[in-house]
């Protein structure tokens, strides 16, 4: 009854259209622009004046080598104090550019989840979706039945066992009849603890007194027949009992398989009956994105290819449009 139920819940899932694909929204990147070198921040290579301070020291210094060779290690300190002040001035731009790399970073994370949110609500997130449900189907139909079968076997041969040990235990030899065997050989094994057919081996009879290969022999022929006449019997109350403890974990996910497929069923209608103006504004949002992912990258290029005097040049571009604006 509950596989004819998963089979008319499938049938449901098949027929469910998948939706149309999330487009990117139109979007013109042409009218961005980098964004304005920061005030008090070098850009370009060295000014004139630190070229002639370059040039002033390193003749200070070939002069101080040729007059007063003793006196080198002078030289260290102009040398160090120019390597200082060029990593000064270099520190606000790389400041700058670190500053630039983390918004970039930032904007591309932020597209990638949009751009997965659009994903998941067109016909990529709608074919994972079924693709998970038809597992699921799969699982109920095939999976499910095999490993329940092999569960309940394993624990049928160990039933069967159970119950054959107790037929041979209420199979007494007081009540058989074997050849060769009288009441006062009966009275001898049953006095060294041989009372039913579970209890007879051919080593241990022929360590009695009295007891040879023949009659060891007509005991176990006697325990075979015993044993040939067993019926496992899963009727056994306990056996019933024992066997739905065992398939009730199967049971379980059945259930769990059901409730999941038809909450998949009410997901994959949801996608294929989204609203337009849902759909809308998911495009907007991933144009957005893409638009500040764009941005960011010409705001970091920027500061990576500096020309000389471009601050000055972008700069003086801004006032004048303020100022005719």
């Amino acid at each position: 009854m509950e596989g004819s139920q998963i089979d008319a819940l499938w049938r449901e899932i098949e027929s469910i259209a998948a939706p149309e694909p999330i487009f990117l929204a139109s979007t013109d990147h042409s009218e961005l622009a980098p964004k304005p070198w920061p005030v008090g921040v070098p850009d370009g290579p060295l000014p004139t004046a630190s070229w002639v301070a370059w040039g002033a020291t390193a003749g200070a210094m070939l002069a101080l080598l040729l007059q007063a060779p003793h006196l080198a290690w002078l030289a260290i300190f102009p040398t160090a104090g120019i390597a200082i002040w060029h990593v000064v001035r270099d520190r606000a731009r790389l400041t700058e550019l670190s500053q630039r790399k983390a918004v970039l970073a930032e904007a591309k994370r932020h597209h990638r989840a949009v751009a997965e949110e659009a994903d998941c609500l067109g016909p990529g997130g709608f074919s994972d979706l079924k693709g998970r449900l038809r597992r699921l189907k799969e699982e109920f139909d095939i999976e499910l039945p095999n490993r329940e079968q092999k569960e309940l076997e394993r624990f049928d041969a160990k039933a069967s066992q159970r119950q054959l040990r107790q037929h041979l235990e209420t199979s007494y030899i007081a009540d058989a009849m074997i050849s060769g065997l009288g009441p006062s050989r009966k009275t001898t094994l049953a006095q060294h603890g041989i009372t039913n057919a579970a209890q007879v081996s051919s080593d241990r009879i022929q360590t009695l007194p009295g007891f040879g290969p023949a009659l060891a022999s007509a005991l176990v022929a006697w325990r075979h027949s015993r044993e040939r006449s067993f019926r496992y019997d899963r009727s056994n109350p306990l056996t019933v009992q024992e066997r739905v403890r065992v398939a009730a974990p199967f049971n379980d996910r059945r259930q769990e398989i059901r409730r999941e497929l038809q909450a998949g069923r009410e997901k994959l209608l949801r996608l294929s009956r989204l609203p337009v103006g849902e759909r809308l504004e998911v495009a907007q949002r991933l144009a957005e994105a893409a638009t500040a992912v764009k941005q960011a990258e010409l705001d970091v290029n920027a500061m990576r290819r500096r020309p000389a005097g471009a601050g000055r040049v972008m700069m003086s571009r801004n006032r004048s449009q303020e100022t005719w604006g």
